[in-house]
């Protein structure tokens, strides 16, 4: 079974542990949600996961192979990352964007194929955004350009997905848009871990939560575990409304139970 995993990962800028010997792992058809306070370390752990970034100790391992030991071509098909905020660097038209998800299939001077196009136009599809396809990528909304970006990262079809607050910005019916098309490619058979801070969401619809909080990873569970547990309110210094709807738990945050400090 395909498997990503962060085994005791380490991370640090100067003296500051960003980092300290964090773990988590996804398998093949499981939907991992990464949760915590701000400045957990949660976007850095999705960045060394994706390969971006090298801990000071500790190892990244796909498949039980060093991630590290893979060239930079096989690592982006294997891992699509979308990181936070989904920033477009270059006035490209939504269709070139997605397009670019596709080039570590190709060889360096090889047009598109049938398989590219056919996976392009299916992410594109798929994230709302087929008829966007000759608007620049810059001139979009937040959440316009989020599922633009979404989309280049599934049309490179790759075996993980890494997803850093997807959902920020999006509108109520994007949000369970995009929230469904993940859980669908985790059905589907790809690994997929996502960022969130959306405790209904992450509820809802993710098969296990890794909770950070001080770079540290503390606690590791199926979501309805961790919120009867009161991990999940421990955890952000808030009391919790809960119920359930249609078979389903959920939680919204009502109050502080605590001072919560000016950190980003």
């Amino acid at each position: 079974m395909i498997r990503l995993e962060a085994r005791d990962v380490t991370v640090r800028i100067g003296s500051r542990t960003l980092l300290d010997r964090a773990g988590l792992a996804v398998a093949a058809g499981e939907m991992v949600g990464l949760i915590g306070p701000n400045g957990a370390g949660k976007s850095t752990l999705l960045t060394v996961l994706a390969g971006l970034r090298s801990p000071a100790e500790g190892a990244v391992l796909l498949e039980d192979r060093p991630l590290s030991g893979l060239e930079a071509r096989a690592r982006a098909r294997a891992i699509g990352y979308l990181e936070q905020g989904s920033m477009a660097h270059w006035p490209l038209s939504v269709r070139h964007t997605v397009a670019l998800g596709r080039l570590p299939h190709r060889g360096p001077l090889a047009g598109e194929g049938a398989d590219d196009r056919a996976a392009i136009q299916s992410a594109m599809r798929d994230c709302g955004v087929l008829q966007l396809a000759e608007q620049t990528v810059t001139t979009l909304s937040g959440g316009e350009r989020t599922r633009a970006m979404l989309a280049r990262v599934l049309a490179g079809q790759p075996r993980m997905i890494l997803a850093d607050e997807p959902v920020a910005g999006l509108d109520p019916a994007h949000q369970l848009q995009v929230m469904d098309l993940l859980k669908q490619r985790a059905a589907a058979g790809q690994g997929v871990i996502v960022v969130l801070h959306d405790m209904a969401l992450a509820l809802r619809y993710c098969h296990r939560l890794v909770c950070l909080a001080g770079g540290a990873v503390v606690a590791d569970g199926a979501p309805l575990d961790l919120l009867e547990r009161g991990t999940l309110a421990d955890i952000y210094g808030v009391d919790l409304l809960t119920g359930r709807h249609e078979g389903q738990a959920y939680a919204l945050p009502w109050r502080l139970n605590r001072e919560v400090g000016h950190g980003g």
